[in-house]
């Protein structure tokens, strides 16, 4: 098998920190790999202690990429619970609008509008709307 090449990583659906290690580059060479987005370029010769800095760097950059997936994994599992009314009122949550304006938007009263909002909080595991938009606001943090 044939060991993967950096441009193929994005590809795979995992980001992770790659580190180039090089005896001898060209300038044309070292550009290609910068623009690639690699943590660090080594040139040889180096120490020890330069090698284990830029690897523990990896190490805490992988984990921050690993936390991120998981945390927009477990939001996309929790929107995937909404029902599509209670995405509509989600949507309108995160626009600012209050009850008396969602009940006019979606033509329901407001019992239903406050039972609607609650399932959406239930569901999304926040207690107020400012955790509400925060946790929407890490989505599209992670997403973009």
């Amino acid at each position: 098998m044939l060991p993967i090449q950096p441009w193929q990583i994005p590809t795979l659906g995992r980001l992770m920190p790659v580190i180039y290690i090089s005896g001898e580059s060209s300038l044309p060479q070292t550009v290609q790999a910068m623009k690639l987005g690699p943590l660090d370029f080594l040139v040889k010769p180096f120490t020890r202690e330069e090698l284990l800095t830029v690897v523990a760097k990896g190490i805490e950059k992988d984990r921050q990429l690993m936390q991120n997936m998981i945390t927009k994994a477990r939001i996309d599992e929790s929107l995937r619970q909404l029902s599509p009314r209670e995405n509509q009122v989600h949507s309108l949550l995160l626009k600012g609008l209050n009850n008396a304006e969602i009940m006019e938007q979606l033509q329901i009263s407001l019992p239903t509008t406050k039972q609607y909002k609650s399932e959406v909080m239930r569901k999304l595991g926040v207690r107020s709307l400012s955790q509400l938009i925060a946790l929407s606001g890490h989505h599209a943090k992670i997403d973009g």
